[in-house]
């Protein structure tokens, strides 16, 4: 961890005031050092905003990593221009996914609780997606899953929900229960909240 900090902060303001090809550069070399460090690590970079960018270093909503990635931003070094946090952070609603051509909004995305009879406990969610083709199945779930992640935060999501499926919505979605997903971070929070 430690050389992947030093060799961090001597590209940072680099990396910081890259643009275009120069910054995807950037990222996949970030991204290459990282693996190093586990291959189950992968990041996102936000863009300068108020003068500071951001590095979030994700598990892709694997549990078991979510100590080392703990670990990985709490010994970060403290820089001006750059923000750095473990885990995709709860975002809200207020956002589309672009991802291998399926495209997503939850403001227009409904979902339904799924329960199990062999164990009452799971938890799980049907993500409704308008419009959906069913040849889209495979990219459709990544991207619903990176949604889930943005809008509730990638630790809620490991710790609050079990299964998720993705289906195109139904016509009759209303009828059979489904609810907007711009209020399933209430709905969860209602049912029980977060399991450790």
């Amino acid at each position: 961890m430690h050389a992947f900090w030093e060799w961090f902060e001597s590209v940072a303001a680099e990396v910081h005031e890259s643009a275009g090809d120069d910054r995807e550069e950037w990222i996949n070399r970030i991204f290459e050092r990282l693996q190093e460090i586990d291959g189950g690590l992968y990041l996102e970079v936000a863009r300068p905003k108020d003068g500071v960018s951001e590095l979030v270093v994700t598990a892709e909503g694997n549990r078991e990593l979510f100590g080392l990635v703990d670990e990985l931003i709490s010994s970060a070094p403290r820089l001006e221009t750059w923000r750095f946090t473990a885990l995709r952070p709860p975002m809200g609603c207020q956002f589309g996914i672009n991802y291998e051509g399926v495209k997503i909004d939850p403001r227009k995305m409904w979902y339904l609780h799924l329960k199990s009879d062999e164990d009452p406990d799971l938890r799980g969610l049907r993500l409704g997606i308008p419009g959906l083709d069913p040849d889209q199945m495979t990219r459709a779930d990544a991207a619903a899953r990176i949604m889930l992640d943005t809008v509730l935060g990638e630790r809620a999501v490991a710790t609050s929900v079990d299964h998720v499926e993705v289906v195109p919505l139904p016509n009759d979605f209303e009828a059979a229960g489904f609810r907007p997903v711009i209020g399933l971070a209430q709905d969860l929070a209602d049912r029980g909240g977060r399991r450790a």
